[in-house]
């Protein structure tokens, strides 16, 4: 119930053209050094194969998960959304919406995701553009929310 977006990842897909695509399409920045696929090596779902996930459809992640940190959704077995995912949900609603963005007020914490350091990739629109940023895994605030995937 309320699974209405679907993340179609193909084959061979990778962060850093993604993010490229990210850029090209709109102001973006973030914490990471120029090789997102060096940066956050560490994935629950990669692109050896395709693969589809299904998202919640609402523009702010979701408000169930607000102040659990990653730690505490690893420990419940709720699966959350990739970085790489992230990135491509907020291309799909740009096109779908003709420009519109996700999580204007919150954050995103991609807690299937960890970046070189065990860190949490954590993405938001915020000044106008794509911000991605970082939390510790051990990190819960209410504007940090995860978007569980099935």
């Amino acid at each position: 119930g309320g699974f209405g977006w679907v993340v179609f990842v193909a084959e061979g897909l990778t962060l850093n053209q993604v993010w490229a695509k990210c850029r090209e399409c709109f102001s973006s920045s973030f914490d990471y050094g120029d090789d997102l696929d060096r940066s956050v090596p560490e994935n629950d779902r990669t692109a050896t194969t395709s693969y589809a996930r299904r998202f919640r459809n609402r523009v702010e992640a979701d408000a169930e998960l607000k102040g659990l940190s990653a730690f505490t959704l690893k420990s419940r077995h709720i699966p959350g959304i990739t970085l790489l995912e992230r990135f491509l949900l907020e291309l799909w609603y740009c096109w779908r919406t003709d420009g519109g963005h996700l999580d204007l007020v919150n954050w995103t914490l991609c807690t299937g995701s960890r970046d070189f350091n065990g860190c949490v990739p954590c993405v938001s629109w915020c000044d106008n553009g794509l911000r991605v940023g970082r939390c510790h895994p051990d990190g819960a605030r209410g504007n940090f929310r995860a978007r569980s995937a099935v």
